[in-house]
């Protein structure tokens, strides 16, 4: 935001992902919320293969993220990833590329737990330049 950019959706664990979808209050609560945890939030500490392919279990992890993007209509993604967070590091590579077949562009960035970043925010200026 310090960058005039605006951030109009997240996907984080720790942001507006937990929200999205209710527990269901019909049937054992137990597993109404492990099915929501477990099933429901697609995150990749919790992903495993659904459909029986690989490209079918990208499509149902990666275009809920792109439905979000173009529902928000944005103009370019960040993936921010903190440092030694081995389960979102490892789906950058297959992220980036499903984002940037759907046109949009995309910057990412591994960054650690600190107030201020000049590094970060330089980038991420550079980027906003680029897609504005």
């Amino acid at each position: 935001e310090d960058s005039e950019a605006n951030v109009v959706i997240d996907d984080a664990c720790i942001g507006t992902r937990v929200y999205w979808h209710d527990v269901q209050t019909e049937g054992n609560p137990l597993d109404n919320l492990a099915t929501r945890y477990l099933d429901r939030v697609m995150c990749p500490r919790t992903a495993r293969e659904r459909t029986g392919s690989r490209e079918k279990d990208l499509d149902i992890r990666f275009g809920h993220i792109l439905g979000l993007a173009r529902e928000f209509r944005v103009n370019g993604v960040i993936l921010y990833i903190l440092r030694y967070c081995d389960n979102f590091g490892f789906d950058v590579p297959d992220l980036r590329d499903y984002m940037e077949k759907a046109g949009l562009p995309v910057l990412f960035v591994e960054d650690e737990y600190l107030i201020s970043s000049a590094r970060l925010k330089t980038r991420i200026e550079a980027f906003t330049e680029m897609v504005s």
